[in-house]
């Protein structure tokens, strides 16, 4: 039997369907809660945010364009409930510091744009140093480093659920990587190793 995708899901319970709306829920609850969690490094916020994703999409279902793709938008609404947790938080986010074109004059005197090496996600060790690592990563950078490496979002699925353009998307995921790159030269657990 096939199984019922995530649009007709949301197509059923529009007519009154109750269990559909639990089915999404089931399906997207542990993936949004990794998520939000990466993104805010608390899992006491972590769960606040994410039941508070959940209950904007369902206010929001009525609204959703079911020809799209459920799982961009879900996620999109979990990381602006997460953004929108985290502005409360601080004063000066690092985004501020970017144009209207999403450069930013800080990440830009970053000169090492090359990728982590796969080596340092096998190693339990230095994956404790990279997860802490990305967590304290601009919001801007650190979403789209886990929405693409930990989430499989192709860049232009990030650029929806970001709001951005795929170019912006992708000028993020390479600052991101050499901010993370940097970050983590500076980390003795795994100095010598990247």
């Amino acid at each position: 039997m096939e199984e019922i995708t995530d649009e007709e899901l949301v197509i059923a319970y529009r007519k009154g369907d109750q269990k559909s709306l639990e089915i999404l829920i089931g399906r997207y609850l542990g993936q949004i809660h990794v998520f939000i969690r990466r993104l805010t490094g608390n899992d006491h916020d972590a769960e606040d945010i994410v039941q508070e994703a959940f209950v904007k999409a369902w206010r929001n279902l009525w609204r959703f364009d079911s020809r799209r793709r459920f799982r961009p938008w879900m996620f999109r609404i979990a990381k602006n409930a997460a953004v929108d947790h985290l502005r409360k938080r601080r004063t000066v986010p690092f985004s501020s510091f970017e144009d209207e074109r999403g450069n930013n004059i800080l990440a830009d005197s970053l000169t090492d744009d090359s990728p982590l090496p796969d080596e340092l996600l096998n190693r339990k060790d230095i994956g404790q140093a990279l997860a802490e690592t990305i967590g304290r990563l601009p919001i801007t950078y650190r979403e789209v480093l886990i929405l693409r490496h930990h989430d499989g979002f192709a860049f232009g699925e990030i650029a929806e659920i970001t709001k951005c353009s795929v170019n912006t998307a992708k000028s993020r995921h390479r600052r991101g990587l050499a901010m993370l790159r940097t970050m983590l030269c500076t980390d003795s657990r795994i100095k010598g190793v990247i």
